[in-house]
């Protein structure tokens, strides 16, 4: 045991043994090494990007719409929302070709639903007036029913009144149904 003390004994006067922890290094000079310009310039060029004005969009043409609505018209579940929502994403400038696609007699009907539903989920008071309009203005009872039904799913309040009129003289009981509701 005691040769066990004189050697803890020499080991702790090898090493120093004066009881004070070494000094802490020197931090490195900051020159060259500043952050804050490069943040600040990041945060500019950043702030520019969100004041500036958003692109607008290019106008669209019929078949660029076309395309959406028969891969909405093709689609269930998660595909055909995210079809609507590249619809929703056109705005009023797809409005004209989604009025024209769902009077085509030429397509298939579940293509004229879907630009029915393209109209709806513009939701804009354009959008409603057209959808108003086929309610009362189609031929067609599948097609009155459907814009019924879609409008029913928009905030347009602005066509109640013309819905209104239009339950006098619809012959239709599931048409009548999907208007007054």
């Amino acid at each position: 045991m005691r040769r066990m003390l004189v050697l803890g004994a020499l080991a702790l006067g090898g090493c120093g043994g004066s009881g004070e922890d070494p000094p802490a290094p020197e931090p490195p000079p900051r020159e060259g090494f500043e952050l804050r310009p490069v943040a600040a310039t990041a945060i500019a060029e950043l702030e520019g990007v969100l004041h500036d004005p958003p692109p607008s969009l290019p106008p669209t043409d019929r078949e660029e719409v076309l395309g959406l609505v028969t891969f909405v018209a093709g689609s269930t579940g998660a595909m055909r929302d995210a079809g609507v929502d590249d619809l929703r994403a056109l705005g009023d400038a797809a409005l004209p070709h989604l009025r024209a696609i769902a009077d085509d007699e030429d397509l298939d009907g579940p293509v004229r639903v879907a630009a029915v539903r393209g109209l709806a989920a513009l939701d804009t008071e354009l959008a409603g007036a057209e959808l108003a309009s086929i309610v009362r203005d189609s031929r067609l009872v599948w097609q009155r029913a459907n814009a019924a039904y879609f409008l029913r799913e928009t905030s347009r309040d602005e066509v109640v009144p013309e819905l209104i009129l239009r339950l006098k003289y619809e012959k239709d009981h599931g048409t009548v149904v999907w208007i007054a509701a």
